[in-house]
């Protein structure tokens, strides 16, 4: 009996210790979750991913352009973790129309996230359209 303990108890710290997910595997998630809620038009759990004095001006926004903006697709062009692996900078291609015009256009939106490792989650706390 002894013995099933202590190979129970062993299990345990092995499966706890190893649940952890990396902040970049954490991150991968966290930018396809933000803007699949974006392409999907779920712009109160997109919100979700910005820090608290952010999310009322961006459901304005999003909720203001509802029935004209439609995104079409996102892709992550590019993600790089800071070396500390507490920020990362994201470029995200968006491919969006705006009615009445169904001309489909493509923005390069250049994001920042930081990463709360007491919470382990990330938020974004910059994006804006990229400059070329």
């Amino acid at each position: 009996m002894p013995r099933l303990l202590a190979l129970l108890a062993l299990l345990c710290c092995v499966a706890c210790s190893g649940a952890r997910p990396s902040p970049e595997e954490t991150l991968s998630r966290s930018l396809t979750t933000f803007h699949s809620h974006l392409l999907f038009g779920r712009y109160d759990d997109a919100a979700a991913y910005l820090p608290l004095e952010q999310r009322e001006a961006f459901l304005e926004y999003y909720q203001g352009t509802d029935d004209d903006l439609k995104i079409t697709e996102f892709e992550i062009a590019r993600s790089e973790l800071a070396p500390t692996r507490d920020s990362a900078k994201v470029e995200v291609d968006l491919s969006w129309y705006q009615l009445p015009s169904m001309t489909v256009k493509t923005s390069k939106m250049v994001e920042k996230w930081e990463y709360d490792s007491a919470f382990e989650r990330w938020t974004l706390v910059e994006h804006k359209v990229k400059d070329d």
